[in-house]
């Protein structure tokens, strides 16, 4: 694993990552710098949010359900980053402070050297390294 210079995210298998154009990564150390302001510089107006929790959100609702203090958080550590045109899949593991993590893939949709849509798909929770079963 290697820290990203660009955006301060772990990384690991690098030969599989092809490096995506700076306009992709501007919204991650936003993000864990819990910088509001640029995270919402970096979306459309037109902005749509959609996860397992919330079906297609604009950005003022984003920002009322889904923004939260990124202190919790750790690291990310990008798995796997698919980039074709104006569209990217990134598939991270989240680390939390307390030790537990959890996996998540996106969906990222761009127009205009913005962020149009994110899709969010939860993956599995880890604990120590082990997959920790969900309620259903």
């Amino acid at each position: 694993m290697h820290a990203s210079s660009s955006t301060g995210v772990m990384c690991r298998e690098t030969r599989h990552v092809r490096r995506p154009r700076v306009r992709y990564s501007k919204p991650v150390p936003a993000y864990l710098a819990n910088d509001r302001q640029q995270v919402s510089d970096a979306l459309a107006d037109d902005f749509r949010f959609t996860s397992p929790f919330d079906d297609d959100l604009d950005k003022a609702t984003y920002f009322e359900r889904c923004w939260r203090d990124t202190g919790w958080i750790a690291r990310h550590d990008i798995e796997r980053i698919f980039v074709a045109g104006d569209e990217a899949f990134v598939t991270y593991r989240c680390l939390a402070r307390d030790g537990r993590s959890f996996r998540n893939t996106e969906f990222f949709t761009f127009t205009a050297g913005k962020v149009r849509r994110i899709e969010v798909y939860f993956g599995a929770a880890f604990q120590d390294g082990r997959f920790v079963p969900q309620p259903r």
